[in-house]
């Protein structure tokens, strides 16, 4: 094995799309992943879902 230093980047974007729902996506690079020089680079994509349940999450919203 060909030890190298890992070295990582990300970056990520979030919006708030509804009252109480929150979605984010973020996108990782990693270089030499475990510190192995004979693996990567890797592009890590994910995809995130906030939900706030509770009793004031819609209450903004509430008729009256």
């Amino acid at each position: 094995m060909r030890y190298g230093s890992e070295r990582i980047s990300e970056t990520y974007y979030s919006a708030r799309v509804f009252p109480g729902v929150i979605v984010s996506f973020d996108l990782q690079h990693v270089s030499n992943p475990a510190y192995n020089r004979d693996r990567g680079p890797v592009w890590i994509p994910s995809l995130r879902l906030h939900l706030e349940m509770g009793r004031n999450t819609f209450a903004g919203h509430a008729k009256t």
